[in-house]
């Protein structure tokens, strides 16, 4: 996306993605919006005066090992034997009492899979979500305040749930702090750093660290990218390790393939490719971008670090059977993919004064966005588009650099092809036809 971010100028129209939101405001939408998230965090005393209760034991069991399985499996803040046990515990024992991190997060797991259910099902008028939102983002003041890996793990959870809205809303800014917060407290160095300074740092905490890091970064980044602004940190400013992949599966799960054992295995290769999409943003995007070599060197490098990302993929994800429980995951990868493609070789970019260039950048976007209208199609039989504006940005990225790629090629196109590219613009509004739903708008 542009330093503009979501502000562009398409065939003359200038439109901003984010005003695209519901017509008529509800409790649901006002929700959304920055000035409900101050009210909620700068005034928590007045939300907490009356929790809202848990489900029974059976059915908040159920949600959290569904939030492990959708969520937490991309941005794996949460250790899934621990939160579990945890969620056991406060079963089995009626003294066992929740800390306030441990409060905020049952909190908005809850909030997060409540959203997503009502949203993927159309049943935009349930805000049962908004109490546990509305009750955990009342301790924000106590997380700002608070020093420890549990209280950064829950103000990481706040932002995947925020990043989840049909609107920016504060995510940029919630995400910004965290990773500041995250800096302050450390996550950002290696752990062999730690370690040269004889902390008593054991394994586990030395895993959630990065974890938690790369979890904050991650959103911090694709949401910085796609609003047009300033990130944080460079890659240079950083050394903390990838996670290792670890096993974490719970005592009677039963798994048809090692592969799965690791709930958090999407996230991993999630990670790997954010520290190439920093790059790509600080190098080409920024608003003087930290290029080291030419422009054409440049895009090279960088296009082979992707190319080698995506081919490093298992072949569990990367060509996953349609059947497979890893199917809906892979095409997200390579969307992730498809993006970053677009990102590389934007015809905004090419100022290079080689037309061979141009024509490749062209060739490599066309083929680029007719992979996201399969991927787009794919997903939307699997009934399985994100909820976010973020990935609907993505789609429409897609959508106008195709077009603007046959623009330049109007007097090249057969009437075929011409019939083929109206064709592919109507598959495209069917699927942005369903994201708009699932954003908000009625049908």
């Amino acid at each position: 996306m542009p330093i503009t971010g979501t502000r562009h100028a398409l065939f003359g129209m200038q439109i901003d993605l984010k005003d695209f939101v519901p017509e008529h405001a509800d409790e649901r939408t006002s929700a959304m919006s920055y000035n409900s998230f101050y009210e909620y965090t700068l005034q928590g005393h007045h939300h907490r005066k009356n929790p809202p209760p848990f489900p029974p034991y059976p059915q908040l069991r159920s949600i959290v090992e569904w939030y492990f399985k959708s969520l937490n499996c991309w941005h794996p803040i949460l250790h899934k034997p621990t939160f579990l046990d945890m969620v056991d515990r406060m079963h089995t024992d009626a003294n066992y009492k929740l800390s306030i991190p441990q409060t905020v997060q049952l909190h908005l797991v809850i909030a997060t899979m409540l959203y997503q259910y009502t949203t993927r099902n159309g049943l935009h008028q349930q805000n049962e979500f908004l109490d546990h939102y509305r009750y955990g983002l009342s301790f924000h003041d106590v997380l700002v305040a608070d020093t420890t890996l549990e209280g950064l793990q829950a103000l990481a959870v706040i932002i995947v749930f925020l990043r989840g809205f049909p609107r920016p809303g504060a995510v940029w800014m919630v995400s910004t702090f965290g990773l500041i917060k995250a800096i302050e407290i450390g996550l950002h160095r290696s752990v062999s750093a730690w370690d040269n300074k004889n902390t008593d740092m054991d394994a586990h905490t030395a895993e959630m660290r990065k974890r938690i890091f790369w979890s904050i970064l991650m959103c911090h980044v694709t949401v910085g990218e796609k609003l047009g602004r300033p990130l944080v940190l460079k890659l240079e400013d950083f050394d903390i390790e990838m996670p290792k992949l670890l096993n974490d599966d719970m005592p009677g799960e039963v798994f048809a393939e090692e592969f799965s054992k690791c709930s958090f295995r999407y996230g991993i290769y999630g990670f790997q490719v954010t520290a190439l999409h920093l790059q790509i943003y600080s190098n080409l995007y920024t608003v003087r971008p930290t290029v080291q070599q030419p422009y054409e060197q440049n895009v090279h490098k960088l296009g082979k670090e992707l190319d080698a990302w995506y081919s490093s993929l298992p072949s569990d994800l990367a060509q996953a059977a349609s059947d497979s429980p890893h199917r809906v995951a892979g095409l997200y990868m390579e969307h992730t993919y498809r993006h970053l493609q677009l990102m590389l070789h934007h015809p905004a970019l090419c100022k290079a004064p080689s037309q061979d260039m141009t024509a490749r950048n062209l060739d490599i976007c066309l083929e680029a966005g007719q992979r996201m209208l399969q991927i787009g199609g794919d997903l939307q039989k699997l009934k399985s588009l994100d909820t976010t504006w973020s990935n609907s940005a993505i789609f429409l990225a897609a959508i106008f650099t195709s077009l603007f790629a046959y623009l330049e090629r109007k007097n090249q196109i057969t009437s075929a092809e011409l019939t083929n590219i109206k064709s592919d613009m109507d598959k495209w509004g069917d699927i942005m036809g369903d994201i708009g739903t699932l954003l908000g708008k009625p049908k």
